[in-house]
């Protein structure tokens, strides 16, 4: 549900911070879980030309297009 929320925000030109710090505690299924969301969003982010980024140990940010790129 998160990861359409996610996709949603960005089609609409949003810029998204994920902080996934609660899942880090979480058991190996849960992790296998945010690999494959992070997957997805990523997926999408190369088919609409936007980028994906780490910002610390338990931070995304998530930009919708071409114009705005991570460094």
């Amino acid at each position: 549900a998160e990861v359409d929320f996610i996709k949603s925000e960005l089609a609409q030109g949003n810029v998204v911070f994920l902080d996934f710090s609660d899942f880090l505690d979480q058991d190996t299924n849960e992790m296998v879980d945010l690999k494959r969301a992070i997957d997805q969003i990523r997926g999408y982010c190369n088919e609409v030309g936007g980028d994906i980024g780490r910002i610390g140990e338990q931070l995304l940010i998530i930009t919708p297009n071409r114009r705005i790129k991570i460094f």
